[in-house]
């Protein structure tokens, strides 16, 4: 569900020119941001923010053989002075038994050999409610070769909260440590948001919900999101540099 900017190799650019949205209460977890393929720019960030940064994308094979490969994107490994940084890694094709796990640790040396905390690696698939069973298969075998020490995060579709079956909720909580539901489609948020909000909580396992830069949700919605335990806060989705245009290295203040 984020937006696609296949076979782009950008990078990330953290300066001061706009403020970002912050947690919502002190009662929430840290706050926290997605980066994706293009340029971020940025002001006040929390020195405690967790990032969710792109590193690559699983594309779906072409031709006779239709094998997928793995794509590496995204930002180059910087020095985020203290920040906990999950690496995220865009899944096109899970029928495949492509083993990227090398690929994935290989990422997270980089990164933490400039210095950073890499907490983990999210997953980031749209999988459709009634095919949830194989995908949770699929992370099963991505997590069995993910070192114990980092956290599987995965993003969700807002229909799995209102429409998935119990058991399979209960199966993905038992492999992922958290959900980050995307209530946006592109730039838009996603048709009849109040209900689906009212629907997460049937959610018995740690969520986040991930939100555009500039989307708003209720008072009212966010005072009962916050009272639930298994919420664990928002995931600002930042918008990256348009196609064909030139990005900028990443920088830290």
């Amino acid at each position: 569900m984020f937006l696609n900017f296949r076979h782009s190799l950008f990078f990330l650019f953290v300066s001061s020119f706009i403020a970002l949205p912050q947690a919502a209460s002190e009662n929430t977890s840290l706050p926290a941001y997605w980066f994706w393929a293009g340029r971020s720019v940025l002001s006040d960030v929390p020195t405690n923010a967790l990032f969710y940064i792109h590193q690559g994308t699983i594309e779906r094979g072409s031709g006779r053989q239709r094998q997928p490969s793995f794509q590496p994107q995204g930002a180059a490994p910087v020095a985020l002075r203290g920040r906990g940084i999950l690496l995220v890694f865009r899944v096109e094709d899970i029928s495949s038994s492509l083993k990227f796990s090398e690929k994935v640790i290989f990422k997270i040396k980089t990164w933490e050999a400039k210095g950073n905390q890499v907490l983990g690696v999210q997953i980031d698939y749209d999988s459709p409610t009634r095919a949830l069973a194989p995908y949770v298969d699929f992370l099963k075998l991505f997590r069995q070769d993910l070192p114990s020490e980092y956290q599987l995060s995965v993003t969700g579709l807002a229909d799995w909260a209102a429409n998935a079956s119990e058991e399979t909720m209960l199966a993905l909580s038992g492999v992922a440590d958290e959900i980050v539901f995307q209530l946006y489609n592109g730039r838009r948020e996603i048709p009849d948001l109040e209900n689906y909000l009212r629907r997460m909580t049937r959610v018995n396992m740690p969520f986040r919900i991930g939100l555009l830069d500039n989307q708003e949700i209720s008072l009212e919605q966010r005072q009962k999101l916050q009272n639930n335990p298994s919420f664990k806060g928002w995931v600002y989705f930042l918008p990256g540099v348009p196609l064909g245009q030139k990005p900028d290295p990443i920088r830290v203040r």
